[in-house]
C-alpha cells in the first residue's frame, strides 16, 4: 500500500473516532508524491470504514478512474494550485466549531495555543456542500497565505497543512479551542 494512502486511512480513522466527523460526511486529500495530482476520499464512503480502495487518484485536470471522488474536490484542488506550501487538506464536522459557527461572526480564539497558531480563522457563509458558491469562498480565504482554517458556517472547518499529521493537528486544535469556548461560556 502506498505510504501516503495509508497515513490518509489513518487521519481519517483518527477523526472519525475523535467524533469530528459522522456517517459520510467529510473529506480528506493529499498532494501525491510525484505531484501529479491528489489521493481524496471517495464520495459517500466513512471516515471510520475507510480502506485503499476507498482512496481516488485525481489528476490535475481533474480526470479519475474508479469511485467518484468527493463533492468537494474542486476546493481540495484549487487550493493545492494556489498554495505551494499546502500538501494535505483536511475537511471534517467537528461539532464545536460548527455550533459556534451559528452564533458568532468570526470564530473566537480563546485558548493560548489557538491564538499563538492561527493568525486568523475566518467564517465562510452558509453554501450548499459542493456547490460553487462554497469552492469560490473557500478559494478567496485561502488565497491568503497565512490562512490555515478556516469555519463553513453550519457545515464544518476546513484546515491546510504541509502533510496529512499537521492539517489534522490544526484541525483538532480548532475543535479543542472550540469546545473550550463553549464550556467558557456555558460557566455562570
Amino acid at each position: 500500500m502506498d505510504r501516503l494512502k495509508n497515513e490518509l486511512i489513518k487521519i481519517s480513522r483518527r477523526c472519525y473516532d475523535r467524533g469530528y466527523v459522522s456517517s459520510t460526511s467529510g473529506n480528506i486529500s493529499v498532494k501525491k508524491s510525484d505531484e501529479a495530482g491528489i489521493y481524496i476520499k471517495a464520495s459517500g464512503t466513512c471516515f471510520g470504514d475507510l480502506e485503499q480502495e476507498d482512496i481516488v487518484e485525481v489528476d490535475w485536470d481533474g480526470s479519475y478512474k474508479g469511485k467518484k471522488p468527493s463533492k468537494e474536490t474542486g476546493f481540495h484542488m484549487g487550493i493545492y494550485k494556489m498554495r505551494e506550501d499546502v500538501n494535505a487538506v483536511v475537511h471534517i464536522h467537528s461539532p464545536y466549531c460548527i455550533a459556534l459557527s451559528l452564533k458568532y461572526e468570526k470564530m473566537p480564539l480563546s485558548t493560548v495555543s489557538a491564538e499563538k497558531s492561527f493568525a486568523e480563522v475566518p467564517l465562510i457563509p452558509v453554501c450548499g456542500p459542493g456547490s460553487d458558491n462554497l469552492q469560490k469562498y473557500v478559494l478567496e480565504k485561502f488565497s491568503d497565505k497565512n490562512i490555515i482554517a478556516a469555519v463553513l458556517k453550519g457545515h464544518g472547518i476546513v484546515t491546510v497543512g504541509k502533510n496529512l499529521k499537521e492539517a489534522f493537528y490544526k484541525a483538532d486544535l480548532l475543535e479543542h479551542n472550540a469546545k473550550i469556548t463553549f464550556i467558557k461560556n456555558s460557566l455562570p
